[in-house]
Formats: structure tokens, C-alpha cells, sequence
């Protein structure tokens, strides 16, 4: 929660908009192994996406280069820095990514997700949005899956 504290303050929100949303979320974590592969072209490491927890943050273990971003339809490599955390999260809009194999070295990377509760209200924080904008926003009420 700490974290999103520091980035609820940050964009001038009411500190009760992100309690509220993700007090009773939930965390999950991954662990991803990408053995090394003679032809990397031929595999995918991950597909292409969109982080859509609340908070995305994730740490490339032995800073062997596969994170990749789409800018302007093209797929740039994030070069890993030692000891350095990649955020994301769902207050600004996440961007595409996906993940490679190397040719000669393994890739070995942990994120952790922290998603809000399953079931609240989603939408934008009250504290950021004025008058006019709020007749033009809606919300949408998130159920919890009871199905097993």
C-alpha cells in the first residue's frame, strides 16, 4: 500500500481513493524462466500485452535483455540495469509488451501484482475528476466470481 500511497500523493488524489479501491485487493506474484533458445525468432518468451493489475512491478533477475515495449508499431528492447525495479501501473495506461528468448543465455525475471478488490466499484478516482467530466465518466461495479 505504501507504494501506492506515494503515487496517489504524487497525482494530488484524495489519500482515501486508493484505500478504498485496493484494501481488500489481492497480490500475486510470477516467476518466469526463458531457457536459452538457437533460434529466438522461432520462440515467444511471452506474448504481447498489457499490464492490467493496479500495480505491475518486476525485476529482471540476471539483467539478460528480453522486455520488449511497441512504440510507434515497433518493438524496442528495454535494456536491464542492475538492482533496478520496473513499475507499471494502471493509473497511467500501461504499455504493450511481450518478452524474448536469448540465443546463448537463460532470462530469469519476478514480478508481483497488486490488483484492487474484485469487487468494487471501477473507475476513475472522485478526487481527480471535476464537475463536467463526471457526467461524461461512468463506473463500472466489479461482482466477485462465486463459481468454482
Amino acid at each position: 500500500m505504501q507504494m501506492l500511497e506515494l503515487m496517489e500523493k504524487a497525482l494530488g488524489m484524495d489519500p482515501n481513493d486508493m484505500r478504498i479501491l485496493f484494501e481488500e485487493g489481492h497480490q500475486g506474484m510470477k516467476m518466469n524462466y526463458y531457457p536459452p533458445c538457437l533460434e529466438p525468432e522461432l520462440a515467444i518468451g511471452l506474448n504481447s500485452h498489457s499490464d492490467s493489475a493496479g500495480l505491475t512491478i518486476l525485476l529482471q533477475i540476471n539483467e539478460i535483455e528480453g522486455l520488449q515495449i511497441r512504440q510507434n508499431g515497433l518493438w524496442i528492447p528495454v535494456k536491464p540495469l542492475p538492482n533496478a525495479f520496473i513499475v507499471s501501473n494502471r493509473i497511467y495506461r500501461s504499455v504493450e509488451q511481450r518478452a524474448t528468448v536469448n540465443s546463448v543465455k537463460e532470462r530469469v525475471s519476478i514480478a508481483t501484482f497488486y490488483s484492487p478488490k474484485l469487487d468494487g466499484d471501477m473507475g476513475s478516482a472522485p478526487s481527480l475528476i471535476t464537475h463536467k467530466l463526471q457526467q461524461c465518466l461512468g463506473r463500472l461495479q466489479n461482482e466477485k466470481d462465486n463459481r468454482n
